[in-house]
Formats: structure tokens, sequence, C-alpha cells
């Protein structure tokens, strides 16, 4: 019985310190040199970066959050008042010791660091750039930093501005005015082409505009459409197999036949050009059918001048397009910001807004227009707006 209970106090004793580690404060962790680490890769070629590492000692085997920090010089200083960083830290974030740096992210951080603003600034030659890892596993700890590894890349000139959302377009023989009419002209989007609407609260990449897009209307039985990436466009497509699957597809020739519903009704199409994948369900719904839409706003005096808008053709549509100019940018500094609206039938008991501009799910809020020339599309069912440049 004595040697029982001694086992039985050497058993608690163990218990305890696994149930509670001693949490350890590490100053460094290893990234590994990758492979490619000698020789010259191009980001314009590329999709991603393979980076390993091992865990920081932590004491125990911790939940750690990764990032990937780039710099042109290897040195690592903070934002302050006086100076911008000397590093980027990339998106999105990691939980595992083997990461995927996405090689668009790691060409926007070179552009960037390098201050290019034109592609004329780049002179065709490889570059050398410093990677490092910060590993955290609680904002009560402090974060920890790798050694710094140095690769060389091709890089190669983007945009620094944000991806507006990449949304699909509807093409086919029930939308619009049924032509098929794919044209890259702004001005067949709205008449032969219907843009799928953005989802509230959803995010959307800012490097590729990728993400979760919708539509809700009428679809007549056996009328066949597709959806379409690019306008003018047949490389990026979504269509029907003939097991009834939907099929994308890269490039025209190996598209799926039209898509076709069964039966006559409301649907609403989901698209996540994410995971890329497609899927329509049946709706119900009772939408209200207006007999005529209006753009107004400062730009004309809020209804002294307003922008008539055109129904999209097709059955039971609610999509409503036009042209407008704007000559200079709304002024929103004020208390009373400037800006345009969507009324329904000459009047302000059916309106809508915006927060954003040129796309965005609607609001009570004004729609802070820009100075341009564009087709403008909205669509009252699925709550959504759209301002394409028409140049």
């Amino acid at each position: 019985m004595m040697l029982f209970a001694g086992l039985t106090f050497f058993w608690a004793c163990d218990t305890d310190l696994s149930d509670h580690p001693t949490v350890l404060t590490p100053d460094a962790f290893v990234l590994n040199m990758p492979g490619y680490a000698s020789i010259v890769t191009d980001l314009q070629k590329s999709t991603t970066l393979l980076l390993t590492c091992s865990q920081p000692e932590y004491g125990f085997t911790a939940a750690t959050i990764y990032s990937v920090q780039v710099s042109l010089d290897n040195t690592w200083k903070d934002e302050t008042e006086a100076a911008p960083a000397t590093y980027v830290e990339l998106p999105p974030t990691f939980t595992t010791a083997k990461l995927s740096a996405n090689a668009v992210d790691l060409d926007r951080a070179v552009v960037k660091l390098s201050g290019w603003t034109e592609p004329e600034q780049l002179n065709g030659q490889p570059m050398d750039v410093f990677v490092r890892l910060k590993a955290s596993i609680s904002s009560a700890i402090s974060s920890v930093y790798s050694n710094s590894v140095k690769i060389t890349v091709l890089p190669y000139y983007l945009k620094l501005t944000d991806a507006l959302p990449a949304t699909y377009y509807l093409i086919g023989e029930c939308i619009g005015d049924g032509t098929w009419n794919n044209s890259a002209d702004p001005a067949a989007v709205g008449v032969s082409i219907v843009p799928l609407s953005l989802i509230a609260n959803q995010e959307y990449s800012i490097v590729d505009g990728t993400g979760v897009f919708t539509y809700t209307g009428y679809f007549p039985a056996g009328k066949g459409f597709k959806l379409i990436g690019v306008p003018g466009s047949w490389n990026k497509q979504w269509g029907q197999s003939d097991d009834g699957a939907f099929v994308y597809a890269d490039n025209a020739d190996n598209g799926g036949g039209n898509i076709m519903l069964a039966t006559d009704g409301w649907y609403t199409i989901t698209l996540n050009t994410m995971t890329n994948t497609l899927k329509i369900d049946a709706a119900d719904v009772n939408p209200s059918d207006f007999a005529a839409m209006q753009l107004v706003g400062t730009f004309e005096g809020w209804g002294v001048d307003p922008i008539v808008m055109t129904k999209t053709g097709g059955t039971n549509s609610h999509v409503w397009y036009a042209d407008i100019t704007f000559d200079v940018d709304a002024d929103t500094s004020g208390d009373d910001p400037e800006g345009c609206k969507f009324r329904a039938n000459n009047s302000w008991d059916n309106n809508w807004g915006g927060i954003n501009f040129p796309y965005s799910v609607t609001s009570d809020s004004n729609i802070p227009y820009q100075a341009g020339t564009y087709r403008v599309v909205f669509d009252d069912l699925n709550q959504c707006y759209f301002f394409f440049v028409n140049e």
C-alpha cells in the first residue's frame, strides 16, 4: 500500500508539471534556406514561394501564427512619424511551419519598398531581397523573429492600389437582350451581359479581387446561359457538363455547354472565385416591381435633371443601366457630404445609396462619386451597384 501511495504521488507530480508548463520567451527561431535561393525566381511566372522553419521554443507545442516579412537591405526598422518602415509584412498569416508566400504579394512588397511608380523605373534585372518570419502566440507575449535569408527575384511592375472586386457576368439567351454579345465595350454591360452582385460584409482580395459573388433572378426553363470572368473573352467561364455538373474553364477550348435550369422560377447563383465553386439554388422571393429608376445627386441638384435609367431586358428583370459623366468629385469633407443615389418611380419612398465607389452593396449614405465617364448598373433586387469606366 505504501508503494502504491508513492507511485500515486509521483504520478500526480508529473501530471501537474505537464498540465502547467513553463512558458519560455525565445529570442529567435530558424528559417531554413529555401532550395530556390541560389537561382533567380521570376515573380511574374511564379505562384507561391515555399518557406519552412522550426517552431520557436516556447516550452510547449504552441498554436503559433507566422507572418512573412520582406526587406530590400536586410534592415527591419518599424514605421515612425519621421520615416516609413524598412520592411513590408505580407498577407496572409500561417499556422504551420510550412508556409507558401504569394508571389504577387512579394512583388507588391518589392514595388512598394523600391518606390516605383512607373514601369520604366524597372531595369529588367534580377535583384536580391531578404525574407524573415515573425511568430506570435498571444498578444500578451512579444513576437519573436527568425533569421533572414537572401533570395534573388526578377520583379515586375504593378500598381499598388487595391484590386476591385472581380465580379463575373451573366450572358445568354435569357440574359439581357439575349444576343450572347460578349463584348469588351462597356456599352454591352447591362444590355447583353449582367454583373453578379457583391455581398454585404464579404471580404474581397485586395490582390486579385476574388471572393463570393451572387445573383438572384428569374430564369425560364431550358434557356441557356453562362458566366464569364472578363467581358470580351471566353477564357474564364462557367458552363454545364452533360451530367448536369457546373464546369469551370480557364480557356475557351475546354468550356462546358450552356447552363440550363429545368423549371421556370427564381434562383440564386452563388460563385466563390477563391475556391472556384458554383452553385444555383431555388430562391423564395417576391420582389417589388418598379416602373422607373433614376440616378440623382449633387451633380444635377437632387432631382432637378435626373439621369433616367433603362431596365435591362429579360423576364422579371430588376437590373437598370445608364451612362453618366461626373465633371468633378463629390465633396465628402463636410457635415453634409455630396454624392448621388438611386430612386424608384420619381419618389423618395424607395431609394438606395452606398458608402463606396465605384462598386458597393447599397446603404442609406450618399454614393461618393468621382469625376469620370461611366456605364452605371444598378440591381434593385440584389442591392448592388457598379460604375464601370466608359472611355
